[in-house]
C-alpha cells in the first residue's frame, strides 16, 4: 500500500470509530444505520464545500462539480459512488447487482428535496437513523477533519476518505446492519448532503420532524456554531481545492481508491481479496 493510501487507511478507519462513538442509542449500543447515515452525509457536504465557494446559508443547491464527483456512467472508483461499489464488489465479494445503485438513490433523493423527510427515510423501519442525516455535519465535521487533517489529507482528499469510512463502518456493523442497507442508507444521505447546504448548528428539531410520529429523537449535541466555507475546512492542506478535477488528478484518485481497498480487506480479518480490479478506460 503507497503512503497516500495508507494515510487514507488511517484516516477513515479513525472517522469511523468516531461515528461509531458518536450515534449510539438509549443503551449506549452503535447504532448502526445513524453511523452509515452520518458517514454519508459527511462524506456529501465535504464533495460539496471542496466544489464550491459560495453557498447559501441554508435550503437546496445544485452543483454540477459535485455531482459529477459523486457519479458517471463508467462507473469510475474516482467517484464517490464507483468508490464504494467497487469496494462493494472487489473488496466485500458482493455481486455487482447487490451493490447500491447511485442513480437510484440520485432520483429517489432529489424527488424529496424540499419535502419531509428529506432524504426519505429507508424501506425497513427497523433501518432508520436516530437523528436526521444532515445534523451529522454540525456534529462531527469538526472532530471527522480533525482526524484527516492528522493524516495529512488535502482537501480534495478528504470525501475519498470519508467514502473509506463508511465502507469500514459497513463491515463493522454487517452482523446488525446488512451490507446492501447499510450502503443505501449512506448513499442516500451522501446525495441528500449534495443537494443541500452544509449545516452550521444541528437542530433538534430537524431531528424530531425526520422520525416517525411518536418515536424519540435523538438526545440534542449541541456542538458550537462552524462557518462555512473555508472555516470548514481549517486544518486542511489547500493544495487539494481544486476538485473539477483534472484527468491526471482523477488518474491519481482512482489509484488510490484502487489501493484504498486495503482499508476494508483489513477489518474482515480474512485473507485480503484482490483490491479494485482493474479501472476502467
Amino acid at each position: 500500500m503507497s503512503e497516500r493510501a495508507e494515510a487514507w487507511r488511517a484516516a477513515g478507519a479513525a472517522v469511523a470509530e468516531l461515528a461509531a462513538k458518536t450515534c449510539t442509542d438509549e443503551q449506549g449500543a452503535v447504532h448502526w444505520p445513524t453511523v452509515a447515515a452520518a458517514l454519508g452525509a459527511l462524506t456529501g457536504e465535504a464533495a460539496l464545500i471542496a466544489c464550491e465557494r459560495d453557498l447559501p446559508a441554508d435550503g437546496p443547491v445544485i452543483s454540477q462539480k459535485a455531482l459529477a464527483l459523486f457519479y458517471d456512467e463508467s462507473g469510475s472508483p474516482a467517484t464517490l459512488s464507483g468508490y464504494l461499489r467497487q469496494a462493494m464488489i472487489h473488496g466485500m465479494g458482493l455481486p455487482a447487482a447487490a451493490a447500491p445503485d447511485p442513480v437510484h438513490a440520485l432520483r429517489r433523493v432529489g424527488a424529496s428535496v424540499g419535502a419531509k423527510p428529506f432524504p426519505p427515510l429507508p424501506p425497513d423501519p427497523a433501518h432508520w437513523p436516530l437523528f436526521w442525516p444532515l445534523n451529522a455535519g454540525p456534529r462531527l465535521r469538526r472532530e471527522a477533519h480533525a482526524a484527516m487533517a492528522s493524516h495529512g489529507l488535502r482537501r480534495g482528499e478528504a470525501m475519498f476518505a470519508l467514502t473509506g469510512a463508511l465502507i469500514v463502518a459497513i463491515l463493522r456493523g454487517r452482523e446488525v446492519l446488512p451490507p446492501t442497507a447499510a450502503a443505501a442508507i449512506g448513499l442516500e444521505a451522501m446525495v441528500a448532503a449534495l443537494r443541500w447546504a452544509p449545516r452550521v448548528e444541528a437542530s433538534p428539531m430537524e431531528d424530531l420532524a425526520y422520525r416517525p410520529s411518536g418515536a424519540e429523537a435523538a438526545a440534542p449535541n449541541l456542538a458550537p456554531k462552524l462557518l462555512p466555507n473555508d472555516q470548514l475546512w481549517s486544518g486542511f492542506d489547500r493544495s487539494g481545492d481544486e476538485v473539477a478535477l483534472r484527468d491526471a488528478e482523477l488518474a491519481n484518485l482512482a489509484r488510490l481508491a484502487e489501493e484504498g481497498a486495503e482499508a476494508a480487506e483489513g477489518q474482515t480479518g480474512e485473507p485480503p481479496r484482490r483490491a479494485f480490479g482493474r479501472r476502467r478506460t
